[in-house]
């Protein structure tokens, strides 16, 4: 008899254990939804180490490694952006409603109107105002540089590769300025006048 309860004991104990090890491991797995959002985002955030830097404080949790860069603008790569941001959206739409979360849904719905957003802009894109007055690269780009954390020794060495490549990075956006002017959307005199004083100020 007392074989009996230890065995039942046993195999009650072990389907306890199987269980919550299943229940464990049912909600640290990632669904589907979610490992989208990842990609997506640790495939934005390594093209610009400034937003990275910004964004999180040690990448290397979420095994984000990538060489320092600036998201140095041409018009290629503005088009091959485009594409990319078409692809997430064909992707997005590759998930269910019905099989997401609530919490998954409400991030769906809002990834959806964002790059939706985002694409329609192509019709605008020398609408865009890289150097605005009021609060453009200009005045954007030395605030971030000022308020750069150091954590560690790499820290250090990024932002020193950031400042190498600061004229690169505005080189590009001028080339965008350019390309504007040349299309009739370039901003206004007394914009571009305030705009030079900020720079050399």
């Amino acid at each position: 008899m007392k074989q009996k309860k230890r065995i039942f004991f046993l195999l009650t104990l072990f389907l306890l254990l199987t269980i919550s090890s299943l229940t464990i491991w049912l909600i640290n797995r990632k669904s589907p939804f979610r490992s989208f959002c990842d990609s997506l985002f640790i495939e934005e955030i390594q093209g610009d180490t400034l937003s990275l830097h910004d964004t999180l404080a040690w990448p290397e949790k979420f095994h984000i490694s990538s060489e320092t860069c600036l998201p140095v603008y041409s018009r290629e790569n503005a088009l091959t952006g485009y594409k990319q941001t078409a692809g997430y959206l064909q992707q997005l739409g590759s998930f269910s409603p019905e099989d997401l979360s609530a919490d998954e849904i409400y991030t769906y719905t809002l990834l959806q109107k964002s790059l939706a957003n985002e694409l329609e802009g192509k019709k605008f894109f020398y609408l865009q105002e890289v150097f605005s007055p009021s609060g453009g690269t200009q005045i954007q780009f030395p605030i971030l540089m000022a308020e750069y954390p150091f954590r560690c020794k790499n820290d250090i060495e990024n932002y020193l590769e950031i400042l190498k490549l600061t004229p690169s990075y505005f080189a590009g956006l001028t080339e965008f300025e350019k390309e504007k002017f040349a299309k009739g959307f370039g901003m206004p005199d007394y914009s571009l006048d305030k705009v030079i004083d900020q720079c050399n100020t």
